[in-house]
């Protein structure tokens, strides 16, 4: 018979602690990612505009 509990990283969690978990985890990916492309594009354009003048 299966145990209801789930084994992770954290311990023994129920089936609806697991599945939360699961999804904050993609959302905090998520999140991370458009910090992560945010930040790179702000770097590009401030590599442009400081060489700007530059011919």
């Amino acid at each position: 018979m299966a145990s209801p509990m789930r084994r992770t990283t954290y311990g023994y969690t129920s089936p609806t602690e697991f599945r939360c978990c699961g999804e904050l985890e993609s959302w905090m990916k998520e999140q991370r990612q458009k910090k992560n492309n945010r930040c790179k594009k702000n770097l590009k354009r401030n590599r442009k505009e400081k060489h700007k003048h530059v011919k």
